[in-house]
């Protein structure tokens, strides 16, 4: 019987290896070591068009936009791997993008990260899974369609902002999403939509569209109650020559959301619904829904958001009084029934909203009658 003996790594020096498990005598951590399966050559360079997302593949510039940013830019790095890395031959590659960063953070930052998966078998003897983290370089730049859509198109700004407060996720999704769906709609075929500057406190749009630009922006109005102010530049004055316009449209979306409580006039309301020119509200202190103008309001207070509300059950009725339990303090309070007569409806049981400010206690109307509402 022939007697197997056990090998070690001429490098390392650690025994107990077969010979199959040896290459070129090394174990495989110190055979990697001397023999790298993947090494940068050179850093990624991903060319930026920071009006419109376009990404520059060799001499073309490419369209991209927020829903497949990242993957055309996956693309273009795996497509030129061998270009960035050198790569052993017994090893596939993937490379994908961080997207832990909004893309709004692309247009302000100039780097970026990107995992580099690696897996075969090496040498037919060794299989490997393995990763590593790297950065590419975003260098900012106008696309040739954006230089030449800057010196051909009357320009149209719509610079949406929120007053005293951030532009939440939600809201982003839901004005690009209105962009895209407004242009599907409209009949001019030479509409053209740049890309969305983003960020935490504004979005801009640039359209070359004064018309539908004005069409975006009220229905921005109508549907966040926003506050509308246009201006208008006229670039060319002279008679001979036809006159462009860049028009500039602020929108200024509410401080506060439906169900938030606002401070206004040293007055606390609870805000019912948003939409177009009017905010319902309940006056906490008139016991009675009023209906405000938005570009009154809007420079009320978000005194507190919707998710600050407490929680109140109706515990007992009796004639005159009511008698309700903080269900997250248990502690419990009796307050007149004349003095709440917004309360409809209600039962032993009931579930209702409220806060507390000092020795004041504030309950939210659940039911809502349009034939209440008064304007201010």
């Amino acid at each position: 019987m022939t007697k197997k003996y056990k090998r070690f790594c001429i490098n390392c020096g650690k025994t107990g290896f077969s010979k199959e498990e040896l290459v070129e005598g090394l174990c495989f951590n110190c055979y990697q070591e001397k023999n790298p399966l993947i090494t940068l050559k050179k850093q990624p360079i991903i060319h930026l068009c920071k009006i419109c997302l376009a990404i520059k593949i060799k001499k073309d510039w490419v369209k991209t936009d927020e829903l497949n940013f990242y993957d055309k830019v996956d693309k273009l790095l795996n497509d030129e791997a061998q270009t960035y890395f050198k790569i052993d031959p017994d090893i596939t590659v993937k490379i994908k993008l961080d997207k832990s960063s909004g893309i709004q953070d692309l247009l302000q930052y100039n780097i970026i990260n990107f995992d580099v998966n690696y897996n075969g078998k090496v040498r037919n003897l060794f299989e490997v899974n393995e990763s590593q983290i790297h950065s590419a370089k975003i260098k900012h730049d106008i696309c040739e369609n954006c230089k030449g859509y800057k010196s051909r198109v009357s320009k149209s700004k719509i610079r949406i902002i929120a007053k005293k407060r951030n532009i939440n996720e939600t809201e982003i999704e839901e004005i690009i999403k209105l962009f895209k769906d407004s242009a599907n709609i409209y009949k001019d075929p030479n509409l053209y939509i740049l890309s969305p500057i983003l960020s935490k406190t504004e979005l801009i749009f640039r359209v070359s569209s004064i018309d539908f630009a004005r069409t975006i922006a009220n229905q921005l109005k109508s549907r966040f109650g926003a506050v509308i102010r246009e201006s208008v530049k006229f670039v060319d004055r002279e008679k001979s020559k036809a006159k462009k316009q860049d028009l500039n449209i602020l929108v200024r979306l509410m401080p506060f959301f439906p169900n938030d409580i606002v401070k206004y006039m040293n007055n606390l309301y609870y805000v019912i619904s948003i939409h177009g020119d009017n905010v319902n509200c309940f006056d906490f202190k008139a016991k009675e829904i009023k209906k405000f103008k938005s570009k009154q309001i809007i420079n009320g207070e978000r005194y507190l958001p919707r998710s600050k509300l407490e929680k109140f059950i109706i515990t007992a009725i009796y004639k005159d009084v009511i008698q309700i339990m903080d269900l997250k303090t248990f502690q419990t309070f009796e307050i007149e029934i004349k003095n709440q007569p917004h309360l409809h409806k209600i039962n032993e049981g009931t579930e209702i909203n409220g806060f507390r400010e000092g020795e004041s206690l504030y309950l939210i109307p659940f039911i809502i009658q349009g034939s209440d509402v008064k304007n201010e």
